[in-house]
């Protein structure tokens, strides 16, 4: 199948996982659907916290699965808060604004990918 070109995520490595299997890439976008935003709104409500612990935590969870979108602007974010939480240095508010829009865009991308894929959804 050909992969659609977005701005925010590269499935490539999900579709090599897969290994073809299009009812595996299916259930790990709906997974991302269904939890990260729920995962998301935990780390923004850390941020405004400033609790530092759980900063590094659900930033540190999200990784993983914005690993597997080849989600990589976020990954990269993700990594600086959760580095600077364990160092116990706040983490600015246009980082956590910056976040919030990446993963917005990741969601209507994995949303428009889940269509092509699988159109009955």
């Amino acid at each position: 199948m050909k992969q659609q070109l977005y701005n925010y995520i590269n499935l490539k490595y999900l579709y090599n996982m897969s290994g073809g299997d299009n009812e595996f890439v299916v259930e790990m976008i709906s997974d991302y659907l269904s939890n990260e935003p729920k995962n998301f709104s935990f780390l923004m409500e850390a941020l405004k916290n400033k609790n530092f612990a759980d900063i590094a935590y659900h930033a540190h969870k999200l990784r993983s699965a914005a690993q597997i979108m080849g989600a990589n602007e976020l990954l990269e974010n993700l990594e600086c808060i959760e580095n600077l939480a364990l160092q116990n240095k706040c983490v600015e508010d246009e980082i956590g604004f910056k976040i919030e829009q990446i993963n917005s865009k990741i969601l209507t991308e994995l949303s428009e990918e889940l269509q092509v894929i699988n159109p009955r959804i």
